[in-house]
């Protein structure tokens, strides 16, 4: 029987053993079939050794069960031991993972400058996740500064086959040197690096050069300029150099580069062409002095030949003699005029064409310049007109010898390319010149051939003339324009022209002079001139207006009609008096005293 069940045997029937039970139960069974016979009674007796055995078969099942169960509950506890351990290991892997993946994450999340991963991020696959982005980004970024890197390597190839590129440290250290660079200093790259860059200073350039490059290459500033440098074997050789300063993350340089070009060629042909200029100058000078000197010389003889072929023009008897002499005296005079443009020329072609500062009047200026060219004027059947305004200051201090050159050289231009009409000369203030001086503005007006744009590009040029037919028909050297602009630049001012083909030119320059004496003042005009009425009879309008401004100027009511018959009407239906009538000579007129007598009745 079962340990437990001896056991309850023994606690219930404490002078009976185990071992005896089943004797004594078969003994009971045996006596209650001798004395009694009830049947439950001997079924109960007989079934009690199979109860005990029964009972001990439940001890021992209970405690096979219970065996398994703790034996069960044991490899379960080692199985949770053994998983625990394992669970632990994995979750210290896994922490260390992670940590490996954040310092990582933030690292890349640092280089890129963007904020490292909060304290409290440590779900693994939201950090795979980031470092899976991160990782792509930084392939994509290592792909293009792989790509910039090899764009650059590409530049470099192409910078080093044309430029000669040195690059040195803070201190001039040569610490790179391209083939180029070695080729034209015929140094080897290693005798170049680690030297001086001063080994190829040639001593051309003074100090205050190379301060002015430090200086500016140290501010950070890109330098330019052209350096004369020594190679190996003394020779010189000229760069045209950019010296570029490359910044650390302070901003302070701390290399240059130096991209260079040779101008050895370009220095020695600009050499050969100073020189060249040089020769060319000295020969020009040379020139223009031969010429001053010729035109000099020849100037004294021409001078006696007119005045002794005018004396004997005034003494011949006869029309041949006169003819002969006449053609002498204006040949001569031509040949002189030709002489005076090449001397004036050459005068200022080689400097020596001095201005005088002289008192003069502008009233008389103009007026010899009328006693010049009025008669050339008549001859031609021009009508000469001057426009100087009378509130112009009259005295005025400058060369009015020069001036009077200029303003006779393009009105007799003018006069000369004129077939008909009129010719303008007038004078204005321009405003202020330097030095206190007045700028003066005078214009020459003609109604002659005009001119082309192309003909107008060359007209100022030394010893050209805007056709070349000019020179047979007119004469002239082709001087007097180009010694007018020259000598109007000496007196501080410029000349142009402006002219259409066919309708006349315009030919206008200023010069700065001094004023020596006030505008007139129009208070001073008598007060009875006031209402005096002046008939201007002209068929100029033009001279008309010249007229009017100046009557207009000295307060004068006046009116412009432009003939006889016309002034008649005007006055037969005017009720107002007109005390002054200016005539125009060059109007037709049948009797001039009865043409007057006319005026005066249509006005009665």
């Amino acid at each position: 029987m079962h340990r437990l069940l001896n056991r309850q045997i023994r606690r219930l029937f404490r002078s009976i053993e185990p071992e005896q039970l089943t004797g004594l139960l078969q003994q009971l069974h045996d006596l209650v079939v001798q004395q009694s016979d009830n049947a439950e009674l001997i079924a109960v007796t007989a079934g009690l050794p199979k109860l005990l055995e029964r009972v001990s078969m439940t001890y021992e099942t209970h405690e096979r069960e219970e065996e398994l169960h703790t034996r069960s509950l044991q490899l379960s506890s080692e199985e949770l031991h053994s998983a625990n351990v394992r669970l632990q290991r994995d979750a210290a892997v896994k922490g260390g993972v992670i940590a490996t993946l954040r310092q990582t994450a933030n690292e890349l999340l640092s280089a890129s400058g963007r904020d490292p991963l909060p304290e409290e991020e440590d779900n693994l696959a939201d950090v795979a996740e980031l470092m899976s982005r991160l990782v792509h980004e930084h392939d994509q970024i290592h792909q293009k500064l792989q790509s910039a890197l090899n764009s650059l390597k590409l530049q470099q190839f192409a910078l080093d086959q044309h430029a000669i590129v040195n690059i040195t440290d803070v201190n001039g250290l040569i610490i790179y040197a391209n083939e180029n660079f070695c080729r034209i200093s015929q140094y080897t790259e290693q005798e170049l690096l680690g030297q001086n860059n001063r080994l190829i200073n040639s001593g051309f350039h003074d100090q205050a050069f190379f301060q002015h490059m430090w200086q500016t290459i140290n501010s950070g500033q890109v330098w330019h300029g052209e350096i004369r440098n020594r190679a190996k074997d003394g020779s010189h050789y000229w760069v045209f150099a950019t010296i570029v300063p490359f910044p650390d993350t302070f901003g302070k340089p701390f290399q240059y580069v130096a991209i260079r070009t040779d101008i050895t060629r370009q220095k020695e042909m600009e050499e050969a062409l100073r020189q060249t200029l040089v020769l060319a100058e000295a020969a020009n000078r040379a020139k223009s002095d031969f010429l001053a000197n010729m035109s000099h010389e020849i100037r004294t003889p021409m001078n006696a030949i007119i005045g002794m072929s005018c004396l004997a023009l005034n003494r011949a008897e006869n029309a041949r003699q006169k003819e002969y002499l006449s053609k002498i005296h204006q040949a001569a005079q031509s040949l002189l005029r030709i002489i005076n443009d090449i001397l004036d020329f050459s005068k200022i072609e080689a400097g020596k064409l001095e201005l005088e500062e002289v008192d003069f009047n502008l009233d008389e200026l103009f007026q010899n310049l009328a006693n010049m060219i009025s008669l050339q004027a008549h001859e031609k059947g021009l009508e000469l007109l001057f426009d100087l305004p009378a509130d112009l200051p009259q005295q005025w201090r400058g060369d009015s010898l020069r001036l009077n050159q200029v303003l006779l050289n393009l009105t007799g231009n003018a006069i000369k390319f004129t077939d008909g009409g009129e010719i303008v000369v007038a004078v204005a203030l321009g405003g202020e010149a330097d030095h206190g001086r007045q700028r003066l503005v005078f214009t020459v007006t003609d109604s002659g051939v005009g001119m082309s744009q192309q003909q107008m590009d060359r007209l100022f040029r030394p010893f050209t003339q805007a056709d070349s037919t000019t020179t047979r028909r007119f004469g002239g050297t082709g001087l007097g324009l180009a010694i007018s602009r020259q000598l109007v630049t000496l007196m501080g001012g410029d000349m142009a022209v402006e002219s259409i083909p066919g309708q006349g030119s315009v030919f206008r320059f200023s010069v700065a002079m001094s004023a020596i004496s006030q505008p007139l003042s129009l208070t001073s005009c008598p007060v009875n001139l006031k209402p005096v009425r002046v008939l201007v009879m002209t068929s100029s309008p033009t001279q008309g207006q010249i007229l009017g401004n100046l009557l207009q100027t000295f307060r004068f009511d006046w009116q412009q009609v432009s003939s006889l018959e016309a002034a008649i009407a005007m006055l037969s239906q005017s009720s107002d008096p007109w005390r002054a009538c200016i005539w125009d000579a060059i109007l037709p007129y049948t009797d001039l005293v009865q043409d007057i007598a006319r005026l005066r009745q249509s006005h009665t």
